[in-house]
C-alpha cells in the first residue's frame, strides 16, 4: 500500500495503541474506494495510520464503488461497514 501522508500525529497513534493493546484477533479494514474518488488516499492514509498502531491491525484495499470500508475479523466480515456521506476534509 502506497502512502503519501502521515494523518495522526504521535500523541494520537499512542492513545490508539493503548486502546488496541488487548486485541487477540486479527482485524483487517477492508477498504472498497473507487479509484477516482477525491478522498481516496486519504482514506487509506487515515486507516493506514491507525493500523500501524497495533500488529492486530491491517489494510486491504481494492477498487469499489463510492467509498467504504468493512472490518474483518480473523478472516471473517463482521458485518460492520462503514460509508462515506460527505468527503473527508483535512487541512
Amino acid at each position: 500500500m502506497v502512502r503519501s501522508k502521515v494523518m495522526l500525529d504521535s500523541a494520537m497513534k499512542d492513545q490508539i495503541s493503548g486502546i488496541f493493546s488487548g486485541l487477540v484477533s486479527q482485524y483487517v479494514f477492508d477498504i472498497q474506494v473507487a479509484p477516482d474518488h477525491e478522498s481516496r488516499q486519504e482514506l487509506i492514509d487515515l486507516l493506514g495510520d491507525v493500523a500501524s498502531c497495533s500488529d492486530h491491525l491491517s489494510c486491504s484495499v481494492a477498487d469499489g464503488e463510492g467509498l467504504q470500508f468493512t472490518i474483518v475479523k480473523d478472516g471473517m466480515p463482521t458485518g460492520i461497514r462503514f460509508r462515506a456521506v460527505h468527503a473527508f476534509i483535512f487541512p
